[in-house]
């Protein structure tokens, strides 16, 4: 771990992190010591990292002396919509496998034909290690194929703190988007955090 760690604390350093908490990686002692430290009690991370300043402050005690008995009362705000009401979206993918030069090959397997290449296209023949078949081809080749259709299926919608429907589209295309949360400090995880506190330490500028 000593020899892993050599080139850690610069490469922090270089990523935009402050050298104070780069430090904190410079050998297995530091990490472990790190450790403690943010399992010990609330630890404010106040750095500023690719010109973006990030200050927040994390209190991992309040989930380990108090764990979550129910993972639903942490998630956004929603209603759920009746059948009738839930957004639905069909779509079938496509894909192509492109054979680029000079990779003229590509292998059959003997219980799955995946395509038939008419025998002048085929240079020459080669068994392969997983008991089908390997094709060298005289020119490139793409095969494109299609599978299912994919359903998409939305039974809820985000509410905000008034119990109004949330367009999440709109706001994602237009500017910032957080849902709606009954505490925005997950439990005591991020003490004193606030929507406004969210929005602003996310959607920096």
């Amino acid at each position: 771990m000593d020899s892993g760690l050599v080139d850690t604390r610069q490469q922090l350093i270089d990523q935009g992190v402050s050298a104070s908490l780069a430090d904190k990686f410079k050998s297995p002692e530091s990490i472990c010591d790190f450790v403690t430290q943010l399992l010990s009690g609330p630890y404010t991370f106040n750095e500023t990292v690719d010109s973006t300043h990030i200050n927040i402050t994390v209190n991992l005690c309040a989930f380990l002396d108090k764990p979550v008995n129910d993972l639903k009362t942490l998630l956004p705000k929603f209603r759920w919509l009746n059948s009738n009401e839930w957004v639905t979206k069909t779509e079938t993918s496509r894909y192509s496998w492109p054979n680029t030069p000079p990779l003229y090959s590509f292998s059959t397997y003997h219980d799955n034909t995946i395509v038939v290449i008419p025998a002048s296209k085929i240079a020459s023949t080669q068994p392969n290690t997983y008991g089908g078949t390997t094709y060298t081809l005289t020119t490139p080749f793409t095969y494109e194929t299609s599978i299912d259709s994919n359903r998409t299926i939305t039974p809820i919608k985000f509410i905000d703190d008034a119990g109004n429907d949330l367009d999440m589209q709109s706001l994602v295309d237009g500017k910032t988007f957080l849902p709606y949360f009954a505490d925005y400090t997950f439990d005591g995880v991020f003490p004193n955090m606030t929507r406004q506190k969210w929005i602003d330490l996310i959607y920096q500028h």
